[in-house]
């Protein structure tokens, strides 16, 4: 089991590594860095509204089961 969190945990880095090394071959480093500033912050923005949601079910369900 912790292989398996490991590889799900830090196996996506080594991918990065190579990703951004060919987007800063492809483009040039100053837009390869704005291009991963812009998919951290739509990553960021995606994650929040989710747990937005999830905290608003866990609220309707909280106040349904305390009434």
């Amino acid at each position: 089991m912790p292989a398996g969190y490991r590889l799900v945990a830090f196996g996506p880095v080594a991918l990065g590594a190579v990703l951004g090394g060919a987007a800063g071959e492809l483009v040039g480093l100053r837009p390869a860095l704005w291009l991963s500033v812009t998919a951290l912050l739509a990553c960021w923005a995606g994650f929040s509204l989710r747990a937005m949601r999830i905290a608003d079910r866990f609220d309707a369900v909280w106040a349904e089961a305390t009434t």
